[in-house]
Parts: structure tokens; C-alpha cells; sequence
């Protein structure tokens, strides 16, 4: 006996039923939504921090310190500064959208710990790496006034892009409708 994938798949999908393949069509629609609100969220919270200062001003209070302690700590600031911003889009997007479609039982202070976990492991491999590519800037000529202390604010911009965990979202491998057989 041959097996055929396709065949397996199309039966299995018939014996889900309605409100699970309408359950899962609703889901996969609101994860292509949250992943542009996610974006525009990082993109938010960026500007936020960097326009606030909170950069510049950790850039002058370490203005004496070797290059690698000032590019770490600006990076590792700005990481859980937008860390902390985030964290009630977090709380929707991660854990209680989850609890709403039964995909999770995880409780909150359990997300809420590993959440932090995994803010301070960002911290310090996301600080390394930018304060890489912050010196391999420096050392190609930058942009503007290198040694500025506002450097690092514009610098962050380009954070926007990889601050948001939200788009690299899992997606529903239930199909949205029905393929109907000729």
C-alpha cells in the first residue's frame, strides 16, 4: 500500500470540523496583524527611547570609559528600556491571545519570568553585537560627527527592525479554507 501524503492531510483536515478550521483561520488572520502592529510597536517604542534622551545621557555619564564599556552599556540600556516599553504588548501578543485560543496554560508569572530571562540574555548578546557593528561603524567613518553623543540615538533607529520578537510569530498549519476536490 502506497501512502499519499495529500490524501492523508485532505482527511485529516475534514475531520477537524467548522469551528476548528474557522478557530484556526481567525487565528492565522490575527498573526498577520500582529505582525504588523509588532513592527509598528518596535517602531514606536524606538523612537520613545531614542527620543527621550535616556541614550544621549548614558553616552555623556560614560564619556571617560573605553569604547567596548560605553557601546555595551547604550546597547544593553536600549535593549531593556524597549524590553520594559514593550512588555504590555507582550503580555497580549504572547501570552494572552494564547490563553485565549487554549493554545497555552502557562500562567502569567511563569511567561513573566521567562520573559524576563529572556530580556537579560537579549541584553547581553544583543549588547555585544551592537557594540560590534557600533565599532565597525566607527572604524569605516560613521555617519556625521562619530564622537557625538547623540551617535548612538541615531544609531538606533535601525533597532526597529530587530527589536520586535513578534515577527518571527509561529503560523497556523491549518490551511484558511477548504481545498475543494474536482
Amino acid at each position: 500500500m502506497v501512502f499519499n501524503a495529500n490524501e492523508a492531510t485532505q482527511a485529516y483536515i475534514d475531520g477537524l470540523g467548522e469551528q476548528a478550521l474557522a478557530q484556526a483561520a481567525a487565528y492565522t488572520s490575527g498573526s498577520h496583524w500582529l505582525m504588523l502592529w509588532g513592527l509598528i510597536v518596535a517602531m514606536l517604542v524606538t523612537l520613545l527611547v531614542v527620543r527621550s534622551g535616556l541614550l544621549s545621557h548614558i553616552a555623556s555619564g560614560l564619556e571617560g570609559r573605553n569604547f567596548f564599556i560605553r557601546g555595551f552599556c547604550i546597547s544593553a540600556a536600549f535593549v531593556v528600556l524597549s524590553g520594559i516599553i514593550e512588555l504590555p504588548w507582550s503580555i497580549y501578543s504572547g501570552w494572552w491571545r494564547e490563553m485565549s485560543y487554549g493554545r497555552t496554560s502557562q500562567p502569567l508569572a511563569d511567561f513573566l519570568g521567562q520573559s524576563g530571562l529572556g530580556l537579560a540574555l537579549n541584553a547581553v548578546f544583543m549588547g555585544l553585537f551592537f557594540t560590534a557593528v557600533y565599532a565597525g561603524w566607527e572604524n569605516c567613518g560613521g555617519y556625521g560627527q562619530v564622537r557625538s553623543p547623540r551617535v548612538p540615538s541615531r544609531f538606533f533607529y535601525s533597532w526597529a527592525q530587530f527589536s520586535s520578537n513578534h515577527c518571527l510569530m509561529n503560523t497556523n498549519p491549518y490551511p484558511r479554507e477548504r481545498s475543494k476536490k474536482p
